[in-house]
């Protein structure tokens, strides 16, 4: 699961690193002058987003893994008694 989590990161990254020269193209095409926009900012967008990714992916993870895990003996009552 962490080898997906790593990959999905690093395709989002070297997706943003892809299209930024398109972008830089489509933008200086349009304007017909060169400058800098917001075309600039696609990678650290992408590294950004790639962050996000893993930390809301592991988060899930380790919340999914609580909920498999029995509860301790003494907490086991207490939890039966709560929700009836």
């Amino acid at each position: 699961m962490k080898k997906q989590k790593e990959l999905i990161a690093r395709l989002i990254v070297a997706a943003s690193v892809i299209l930024t020269p398109a972008a830089i193209k489509q933008a200086y095409a349009t304007r017909g002058y060169w400058a800098v926009g917001g075309e600039w900012f696609l990678i650290p967008l992408g590294l950004l987003i790639a962050q996000f990714w893993k930390d809301v992916a592991s988060t899930m993870t380790e919340e999914m893994d609580k909920k498999k895990r029995p509860l301790p003996a003494g907490n086991r009552i207490r939890a039966k008694h709560k929700s009836t």
